[in-house]
């Protein structure tokens, strides 16, 4: 998505020294939809602002696959699939959303993980003389602020990207009544289901079961039923473990499994991440416990970076502290990567994991009002987060560069009477320090596309339809070496489905790439989901618009048409390229089904049996009946009428009567009365 400068971008250039003041959001953020390597180019969802010639940073942001067994590997990191490559890339040419780039690109990329592209103006100098930030991460685009200067950057005011990277765990009230019979152990819930808090984001994608213990990869895992504490969120040092509800009662809910901290990444040659979120704490109250988001992203490159004394700063956000519930994790501190040669002055790094919140026995009113109805319960606290990531271009720590990137400390509980857990973590940990890496590699495409100096005609046929059972022939017209989207590597290639298709010729190393999409009709026909017709209804049926001819089963000729009695109906279009079919069966509604409500099996051999009149009219029907608690009493397929409550205490139960046709069934109660 393009997120406009939000141009307090204060673009005052002064012409004496060529240098350019900036402040506020000065970058623009591009989601990437597509990336084919092979023709050098990239799917944006926007061009707006870009133009040939321009250096952007390509990043993916998510993408990795974790280990999801019901163990102590939950949430391990099974391959990174591209998460957290970067480089820089130039523009050569915009063809509608298409970016073609003048290099191929270094590392592979899955634009199902998160990719974007963020541009920044090519200025000779910049001063920063207002505090610059990202877009905040929208699990999408954002979180990074990428500036790029040909001679130096100096600081008058900090860049700050705290909190702006992976989301912590979103505060959910638990709607599931917890029982100190049962153990809440999984390491993945859906979080709605009130059994685990939400997990903290990180660069694995969300899955439906977003809550429970497990990390998801650097995201904290999310507390356990019942009001455990969220564990850290993770960059390069893990975050820590959550806290257990340590309940002094015998007969009130413990909470055991709490919230694991994010896992460590590792960064490689040229990996580099968002600071993960932490987990929530359970929660059942209604007092917001969010757990914190993990720091952003800076990328500076520049040939001197002049400090003056002032920040970057990419912490992670502190949990929340849970009233009368489990305190949040502490989100993971981000990522700075300095290219530069040269150092002048002072400059204060911090990329700190943000600390976890308390188990708190407390709560608040409608009107702000303190009270302690927990005074001797012992809440879960959080754990804190993991500190983040500094590297440098060179070999060493350049001199007057400061950096702090510790790991959050983990919640305690507190405000309780209960002297046994007062002031105690619970388990809950702190995260671990974070780290800093030298040899950072920016980089950038290693060949030139040709394609952007020469363009021989390369033209393998214009967007076509494909229909059903036919095939076609692509063929290259230039002389070279070959490789189609395929993997064959002759001239010509016969295709029968529908899709995407590109070659490329490599002719004495110039690179010359076409691309073709082939669909497999020209006019999709549905009919819709078979349906029902009751009494004198009408029903009607489209085939819908764009054909060149229509014939019905009816023999009509219209586009739709409109029945009164079931049946198959089927249709048969022309659009001028195929021939398309559908069809569709009416159902005829149900008509005098007669379900009794009451049974009375004396055995005087009035009302002794459950006789459902016009039943038998659907064979293959099912009959379920059901107590009160949802357990079934009774069940059976081609019901015949036999059945009298067998020995089954007098009492109301429930029924469900389905049908063979797929779509009709009767919900109802059924009593059975016996003479005392």
């Amino acid at each position: 998505m393009k997120i406009g400068f939000i141009v307090s971008l204060i673009l005052i250039v002064s012409i004496a020294f060529s240098q350019t003041s900036l402040s506020g959001i000065v970058n623009t953020y591009y989601g990437v939809s597509n990336v084919n390597n092979a023709s050098a180019t990239l799917t944006v969802n926007s061009t707006a602002g870009l133009a040939s010639g321009d250096f952007l940073l390509l990043i993916q942001m998510k993408g990795a696959n974790i280990d999801l067994s019901a163990s102590v590997d939950y949430g391990n990191i099974n391959a990174y699939n591209g998460a957290g490559n970067y480089e820089l890339v130039e523009i050569c040419d915009i063809d509608g959303n298409d970016l073609i780039l003048k290099g191929r690109l270094l590392n592979s990329y899955d634009a199902t993980g998160s990719v974007q592209l963020i541009s920044f103006p090519d200025f000779n100098a910049i001063t920063i003389d207002g505090k610059i930030m990202a877009q905040n991460w929208n699990g999408t685009t954002g979180g990074v602020v990428f500036m790029r200067a040909q001679t130096y950057i100096t600081f008058n005011d900090s860049i700050d990207v705290s909190s702006q990277g992976f989301r912590g765990g979103a505060y959910q009230v638990s709607p599931f009544d917890c029982s100190f019979l049962f153990t809440i152990d999984a390491y993945e819930y859906e979080s709605s289901s009130g059994l685990g808090a939400m997990k903290g984001e990180g660069i694995s994608q969300y899955t439906l079961n977003d809550g429970g213990r497990g990390a998801l990869a650097n995201g904290g895992g999310g507390g356990n039923d019942h009001n455990s504490g969220g564990g850290g969120g993770a960059n390069v040092a893990s975050g820590g473990m959550g806290g257990i509800n340590d309940e002094p009662s015998t007969f009130n809910c413990r909470g055991d499994f709490p919230g694991e901290g994010g896992k460590a990444l590792v960064t490689g040659t040229n990996r580099i991440f968002l600071g993960g979120g932490g987990g929530s704490g359970h929660c059942n109250s209604t007092f917001n416990n969010k757990a914190g988001n993990g720091g952003g992203l800076v990328i500076l490159m520049a040939n001197e970076i002049i400090g003056n004394g002032h920040r970057i700063v990419a912490n992670g956000e502190d949990g929340l502290r849970g009233f009368g519930d489990g305190g949040s994790g502490g989100g993971a501190g981000g990522s700075v990567v300095l290219y530069a040669d040269n150092y002048s002055s002072t400059l204060n790094i911090e990329a700190n994991g943000g600390n976890g919140g308390n188990g708190n026995g407390s709560y608040l009113d409608d009107m702000g009002n303190v009270f302690n109805s927990a005074s001797f319960r012992c809440f879960g606290p959080g754990g804190g987060g993991g500190g983040g990531l500094v590297w440098f271009k060179g070999g060493s720590t350049p001199s007057g560069i400061n950096i702090a990137n510790t790991g959050g400390i983990s919640g305690v509980v507190s405000n309780t009477q209960e002297t046994s857990c007062a002031g105690s973590p619970l388990g809950a940990a702190p995260g671990n320090g974070g780290g800093v890496q030298f040899n950072a590699a920016v980089l950038s495409s290693n060949k030139l596309n040709k394609v952007c100096e020469y363009n021989p005609q390369l033209d393998i046929g214009n967007d076509t339809i494909i229909c059903y059972a036919q095939n076609l022939l692509l063929t290259a017209q230039l002389s070279g070496i070959y490789e189609w989207s395929t993997g064959e590597t002759t001239q010509s290639i016969l295709v029968t489905n529908g899709g995407e298709y590109w070659v490329k010729v490599e002719i004495n190393g110039w690179l010359i790439c076409d691309t073709i999409i082939i669909s497999n009709n020209g006019l999709n026909v549905d009919l819709g989901p078979d349906q029902n017709i009751c009494g004198e209804q009408v029903v009607t049926l489209d085939a819908g618009p764009g054909a060149i001819s229509y014939l019905w089963s009816t023999s009509e000729i219209t586009q739709s048409i409109e029945v009164v009695q079931g049946g198959t109906y089927s249709i048969e279009t022309d659009d001028g390229n195929c021939i398309n079919a559908d069809e569709i069966v009416i159902i005829e509604c149900v008509e005098n089904l007669f379900i009794p409500n009451t049974i009375t099996p004396n055995s005087d051999g009035e009302n002794d049996f459950w006789i459902i009149e016009g039943l038998e009219k659907y064979p293959g029907n099912s009959v379920i009946i059901m107590n009160r608690n949802g357990s079934e009493v009774f069940k059976k397929t081609d019901y015949d009428n036999s059945w009298n409550g067998e020995s089954l205490p007098s009492t109301t139960y429930y029924y469900v009567v389905e049908l063979n046709d797929g779509i009709s069934f009767f919900k109802g109660t059924i009593t059975i009365i016996r003479q005392q």
